[in-house]
């Protein structure tokens, strides 16, 4: 814990110690000096996940949540949170220091970071959070200018004898910006529309929204980077400015020579040229950005201050006298606050008492493997994905043990999904040897997946619950002619033998993501209770805009562009039917009017 990928850039904007943050990597097993393109190389079609993230299927799924573990149900994705230090004031203002674990890109080790809301984005060592005239190449505001993507970006070259460089569509290296709630998932940040969404009236310019209401105006320069940064308004009111930078390396890209769809000199977006060589490839590398908040003001004039330093976080102040500090020497992390101390190291958490967090990530990798690199094949990948693996036979968990002696262990898998009613697109041309083609849009994705949760501990009978995955029941539009089945769902078994049964509409643009029906069997696989959700799909009629803001990022299904409101709630169990059924909306698609009834009536 106390050592972090994470840079955090200078007052001019350079990143502090560029050299020395590459080698922080060694700490996950990599080696410094080795081009990231060959320590994470990803072909595009590898990233078919980043297409679909639900973040309101992400939740706490412990009995207690005493280990800090989450579960994204969707795809089995698995995170934590370290213990917090957390001081109550006199207003709802957060003073609040811990760390958050999570395996945010499979190609990448991953590692503990601040837990700090904060905007994250994937972007190119040349780019870092840009916006550009595509035409003039000149550099616009990141925030003001509006541009919902990114540019262009430049890569290099593998196997060719000159210096050959290599243009790269936003689509191919991004996958949208995004606000990152600690504990309480992700949004993605649109470009506001013009009309019928509600922004602040506060006399200033809003250029940026997201779907849960957050409202987003900018500041003319960052903290520690030239350029603009960010301030976000939340729905209730309080006000983040996003203004100070860390990077961490996010692995590079690569393509065969004469693939994909970024333009080509003196040709036109999405020509192919052949290659002379499948030994030639094109890589980009990638670093994922951070802008993390230096100042929180409520409506109220009371204010909590940031402040960093070249490793992340050095206290925390507030107002109303709160404060923490944080100091680190090598792998130990000190946080003293109140009077008291708690101590971060790599794998421990030593409360003020005494008492210890034990981690033990050592066999928890988030990697995935293939059993072919799909770069050169004689098949189409739009259409089929090799087989993903570990590359190892043993299994891959981690352990977390609580102060009290109890410990979880969490078993991780590659684990296939699929979406229905994509349209088929399929992006690349001809190689030498074959083609390299992937799905612009794709049907198939994988993910490594949680799979199995096991408790132990001194007076405890053993307590496992188990995670499988049902068919992924992925489709092209043009094939459901006459319908597909358009959800996917997750079984949970529980200790005492029950299974709860979580069904998912994993439908391009009609509720993706979204849980549509929970079923509960007992031990005889008896259903006992069932919920079924619908949603509000259709804006028409309703008060509130039928788009929200504009996606950038156009290889995803503009779901966060939306409001697909939960409109009826029914449970059934035990012969009879509670349901709760939404009349009214207001124009940010919260429940005005609710009639709840039962059958048969009481």
């Amino acid at each position: 814990m106390g050592t972090m990928e994470l840079q955090m850039k200078n007052g001019s904007g350079n990143p502090v110690s560029q050299s020395s943050l590459r080698c922080l990597v060694m700490a996950a097993g990599l080696a410094c000096g080795i081009p990231l393109y060959a320590l994470a190389a990803t072909y595009a079609w590898e990233e078919g996940y980043k297409q679909v993230i639900p973040s309101s299927n992400i939740e706490a799924l412990s009995p207690d949540g005493m280990f800090g573990e989450q579960i994204g149900l969707y795809t089995g994705s698995l995170s934590f949170l370290s213990p917090t230090v957390d001081l109550r004031g006199n207003n709802d203002l957060k003073v609040s220091f811990g760390l958050a674990f999570s395996f945010d890109n499979p190609k990448v080790p991953s590692t503990w970071l601040p837990a700090v809301p904060h905007l994250e984005g994937v972007y190119p060592r040349d780019v870092v959070w840009k916006r550009m005239n595509q035409i003039s190449g000149i550099e616009v505001g990141r925030c003001s200018a509006g541009k919902a993507a990114p540019p262009w970006a430049s890569g290099g070259q593998v196997g060719s004898m000159s210096n050959v460089t290599s243009t790269w569509d936003a689509t191919e290296y991004w996958n949208g910006d995004f606000l990152v709630l600690p504990g309480a998932g992700s949004q993605e940040i649109l470009k506001a529309q013009s009309t019928g969404v509600k922004l602040p009236t506060d006399g200033k310019t809003y250029v940026w929204v997201t779907q849960q209401g957050w409202r987003f105006t900018c500041l003319p320069t960052a903290k520690n980077d030239p350029g603009e940064g960010f301030v976000g308004v939340s729905p209730d009111g309080m006000r983040y400015h996003f203004d100070w930078f860390a990077v961490r390396d996010e692995g590079g890209i690569d393509r065969p020579v004469g693939a994909g769809p970024a333009p080509k000199k003196g040709g036109k977006k999405g020509q192919v040229t052949p290659t002379v060589s499948a030994r030639k490839v094109d890589y980009l590398l990638r670093d994922r950005v951070y802008i993390y908040p230096t100042l929180v003001e409520d409506r109220f004039g009371n204010s909590v201050t940031y402040t960093y330093d070249a490793l992340g976080v050095k206290s925390i102040t507030a107002s109303d006298g709160r404060s923490i500090s944080v100091t680190r020497v090598n792998d130990t992390t000190t946080v003293t606050a109140a009077g008291k101390t708690w101590t971060y190291t790599s794998s421990t958490v030593t409360l003020p008492d005494g008492s210890r967090w034990v981690y033990d990530f050592s066999h928890l990798s988030s990697l995935l493997n293939y059993s072919s690199d799909g770069g050169v094949a004689s098949t189409s990948q739009c259409d089929t994905l090799p087989p993903a693996t570990h590359g190892n036979a043993a299994p891959y968990y981690g352990t977390v043990t609580h102060p009290s002696g109890a410990t979880a262990t969490f078993t991780i898998a590659p684990t296939r999904h699929g979406r229905s009613y994509i349209p088929r697109n399929c992006i690349g041309g001809a190689v030498e040897g074959g083609y390299f083609y992937y799905a612009y849009r794709p049907y198939l994705f994988d993910t490594v997946s949680l799979v199995r949760r096991e408790v132990t501990g001194p007076g405890l009978p053993t307590m496992t619950w188990q995670y499988s995955y049902g068919p992924p029941n992925n489709s092209w539009e043009a094939n459901c002619t006459s319908g597909c089945v358009a959800t996917k769902y997750v079984d949970v078994r529980d200790p005492d033998g029950t299974r709860t049964r979580h069904t998912f509409s994993n439908r391009w643009q009609l509720a993706e993501g979204k849980e549509l029906l929970t079923e509960t069997f007992d031990v005889n696989n008896v259903l006992r209770k069932k919920v079924e959700y619908a949603y509000q799909t259709d804006p028409t009629g309703q008060p509130y805009p039928a788009q929200i803001g504009v996606e950038g990022y156009t290889r995803g299904d503009q779901a966060a562009t939306k409001f697909d409101p939960l409109l009826i709630t029914k449970i059934t169990q035990d012969g009879r039917t509670f349901t709760n059924q939404v009349n009214a909306y207001d124009d940010l698609a919260r429940p005005t009017n609710v009639t709840k009834s039962s059958a048969p009536a009481p």
